[in-house]
Formats: C-alpha cells, structure tokens, sequence
C-alpha cells in the first residue's frame, strides 16, 4: 500500500473505502498475531493532504459544497463500515472535534461539508477536547463542552511545553487538571497520547493521581469559551441558511418588481 503519508493520517469522507481496507488488514494481522481487542476507534478528521496549499482547500471544500450529496453519502458509507466492523465483534468509539457538537446545536451540516468530516456514531463517541491547542482557556474548554460528550479525551502529552506559549503539549499539572474536570462527564476519561505519556514520565504519576481533588476554573476563562461557542454556533446557522436568505431577497424584489409594474399599469391605464 501507499505510504501513510500519502494516504492521509485520519478518516474522513473522502476515505471510507481505504479505512475499511485497513480494517480487514488490522484483522489479518490481529489473527496472526494471536491478539484480541475490546474496542476500534474511527478518529474522524479533515484530510491534512487537502491543506496542502489554500487552492487545494477551497477547491476542495467547493466541490462539497456543490455536491448536495456528500453529508448523506459519507454517512451511509460510514455507518456500513461501523456495521462491519461491529460484526466482527468489535464495539465501535468514534473520535470527534468538538465543534460537531455547537454543529449539531444549531442543526447544520456546514463544517462536514467544508472540511470532509463525518456525523456519525458507533457504540460511544469520545470529544477531543484538547486544551494544549489554547491553554489561556485551560480546563474550560471541557467544562463547557463535557456536557455534550459521551466520553472526553484530553491532551496533548506529545513534545516539550513552552514556557508561557499559548500552544503547545500539557504539563502533568495541565493534564491533571484536565483529567479531573473531564471526569464529571466522562466515565473515562482518555490521554493523547500514550508515547508522549510515556516518553515524559506520565505513566505512575496518572495511577497514583488522586480524582477526588478539587479543581478550578476561573470566571474569565468560562467567559471566554462561553462567548466563542456563541460565535461559533451564530456563523454556522448564519452561514447554513445563506442559501434560504438569498432567496427570500430574491422573492422580496421580485414581488416589489411585479406591484410596481403593477401600479404603473393601473397609472397609465
């Protein structure tokens, strides 16, 4: 097969077909290998080979949008590989970014069509809530979205955090703090990633972590999570409707058109 680079790292619709290739060589070699598993995860995000330059992404992204078939079909074709792989005897986690969820709060199919992304859920369905992607909002982000989550993942442990850097791999400080905060909505609660968990001593300190104790979050940084979730939801629904706006401006001037032409017929009559 393809290197992994040139297929892409994640699944998502442009890949259904590939991913269940994977899945029938992931079985292969689990019977060879004499090994059994509890669970597979379907980590559903954009294709990074499409951002490989802007073109590429808004052409993309047009050919989704153009296409009044593509949410449909990469749902069905999903649902079908979830289906197989539960008949294998498998339960099924589905990796989801957060955003899914502000889509699902406001009824839009925008960002599937955008970015290439899948609605669809196996047996339970784990939220990324990553608060290494802006630490100024630290632990807030799960805390306002934990209650649209099943299970919360957090993270990341990978590399070595900057100092004062608003992006970057979580302290074990971070991560714990994280960890308790997701466990108020999630029964488990998991870590991306286990190498980088490894690799910078994670390991013992997480069993001997204590659950029980108390977390903050600070007013400012619930604020701020609050306002952008608005923001987010607002432009989805905005955006998702454009196409209905156009055409109510489109009626509006074509009845004002037509009583003008109208009231100058009735004038010169």
């Amino acid at each position: 097969s393809a290197p992994e680079s040139a297929e892409g790292f994640y699944l998502n619709a442009s890949n259904a077909a590939q991913g269940k290739t994977r899945f029938r060589e992931f079985q292969k070699w689990t019977a060879g290998s004499g090994l059994r598993w509890s669970a597979v995860g379907l980590d559903i995000e954009p294709n990074l080979q499409e951002f490989s330059s802007i073109g590429r992404a808004v052409s993309s992204a047009l050919k989704r949008l153009a296409d009044p078939d593509t949410v449909t079909r990469a749902r069905i074709e999903y649902a079908s590989f979830i289906a197989q792989i539960q008949a294998a005897g498998y339960s099924v986690e589905t990796y989801q970014f957060p955003f899914l969820a502000d889509e699902r709060a406001v009824h839009s199919t925008l960002l599937e069509r955008l970015f290439g992304i899948v609605d669809v859920r196996g047996n339970r369905e784990v939220l990324m809530l990553y608060s290494s992607y802006n630490r100024l909002a630290d632990s807030a982000v799960i805390w306002q979205y934990g209650p649209s989550a099943q299970l919360i993942a957090t993270g990341v442990t990978a590399g070595d955090p900057q100092p004062g850097a608003r992006m970057g791999p979580l302290t074990f400080e971070e991560l714990s703090h994280d960890a308790i905060v997701a466990s108020h909505f999630s029964p488990e609660v998991g870590i991306f990633d286990l190498e980088g968990s490894v690799r910078r001593g994670f390991l013992p300190k997480l069993i001997a972590l204590d659950w029980s104790l108390p977390v903050t979050i600070s007013a400012d940084q619930n604020r701020r999570v609050i306002r952008f979730r608005a923001l987010v939801q607002a432009a989805l629904w905005t955006l998702s409707r454009l196409p209905y706006f156009a055409l109510a401006i489109f009626l509006a001037d074509a009845c004002f058109l037509l009583r003008r032409r109208g009231r100058r017929r009735e004038s010169s009559g």
